[in-house]
Formats: C-alpha cells, sequence, structure tokens
C-alpha cells in the first residue's frame, strides 16, 4: 500500500507527510491478475486543510474502484488509517550583502552600485524547513541582460528555489555604469643609438 496527499492545503500551510498503517495487504485473485498488481496507491484528500487530516480508507472499496471484482480482500485489515500532517507555513527573513549578490549576464563595459549595503529577502517555509535556509543556500543573483545603458533600475533578486519553501519577490534600486577607461600604459621612448 502506498499514500499520497491530493490537493493543496489551505494558504501558507503545507503537508509535511503522510504517515499510514498498515502498509501492505493480503488480497487473491487469479494468478494472471496477481501478477498485475504489486502496489495499491491511495490518496488522502488534503484541500484546503488548515490542521492535520486524518482518515480511514477502505481498502476493498478502492480496491473494487481501480480494478473492479479482479481481487478480493483475504486479510483482517479491512481499511487503512492515515493521518497527513498539516502545518503552517512562517515567514523568515533572511539580511544579504548587495555586495555578495552574483550580477549574471552584465555586460564588460558596464558596473553596478547599489542603493543599499544590505537587502532582506523573505522566505516561507514550515520551520522545519526554514532551519537550513541561509543566504548561501538561496545563491542570490541578479539578471543584468537587461541593462545594457547607464541608469537607474529595478532589479529583482532571484534566487535558487529551496526544496519545501517558497521565496517571495525582493528587488533593489541599482545604478548602471559605464566603466572608466583604463588609464593607457605610458610609451618609453628607446635611447636613440648612435
Amino acid at each position: 500500500v502506498r499514500v499520497t496527499e491530493n490537493g493543496t492545503p489551505f494558504y501558507n500551510y503545507d503537508c509535511t507527510g503522510v504517515e499510514y498503517a498498515p502498509n501492505t495487504v493480503l488480497i487473491a485473485g487469479k494468478s494472471e491478475d496477481l501478477a498485475k498488481i504489486s502496489q495499491l496507491d491511495l490518496m488522502c484528500d488534503i484541500s484546503n486543510a488548515r490542521t492535520d487530516v486524518e482518515s480511514e480508507l477502505g481498502i476493498e472499496e478502492h480496491l473494487n474502484k481501480l480494478y473492479g471484482d479482479k481481487y478480493i480482500l483475504v486479510g483482517e485489515n479491512d481499511h487503512v488509517s492515515v493521518k497527513a500532517a498539516i502545518e503552517r507555513m512562517q515567514p523568515k527573513e533572511i539580511s544579504l550583502m548587495t555586495s555578495g549578490l552574483e550580477l549574471r549576464d552584465l555586460a564588460d563595459d558596464l558596473s553596478v552600485e547599489f542603493s543599499e549595503i544590505t537587502t532582506e529577502i523573505t522566505v516561507v517555509a514550515v520551520p522545519k524547513y526554514l532551519e537550513d535556509i541561509s543566504a548561501a543556500s538561496l545563491e542570490p543573483y541578479i539578471d543584468c541582460s537587461a541593462f545594457t545603458e547607464p541608469g537607474e533600475y529595478m532589479a529583482v533578486i532571484r534566487t535558487q528555489q529551496p526544496e519545501n519553501a517558497e521565496v517571495k519577490y525582493a528587488s533593489i534600486l541599482i545604478t548602471v555604469h559605464e566603466k572608466e577607461d583604463a588609464v593607457p600604459e605610458l610609451a618609453v621612448e628607446e635611447p636613440v643609438q648612435e
């Protein structure tokens, strides 16, 4: 038996796991039909849930619904007890040093100046997942491919998408400058030989 969640919990809630028992059942049927089944997939509906969802799923009912009358339940368990853990997601403010933001696809003749030394980015997840999320794990960057001319721009801070978490939209004001030309090398005069 395998039980997975179906649906989406209420806004700002997440399913952090599904526990169920038993995980095996005993069925009977024709040998050719038995060769075609190794697992019974069941679903626990967590649509709009704000608290843990507990349910009893009838095994025979699901066998008949999925496979017709090919199988007969012969074990003593006629249902699967399921508990889907639902937790409220929490925000976490993460401070980023703007000097640590990677500038992707910035033209070689341009440079970027940030309006702030630090900025904040918000990550939302259930508390157990927030513990492992840091500025370094987010790998924040700015896609500079659209900044082709000097000027002020509102730049979106992008990140790697952490598993089991959501990164909220964040932006920062930047100024794009042309790089000043490098100081030309001074020509050295060779002494004239007589």
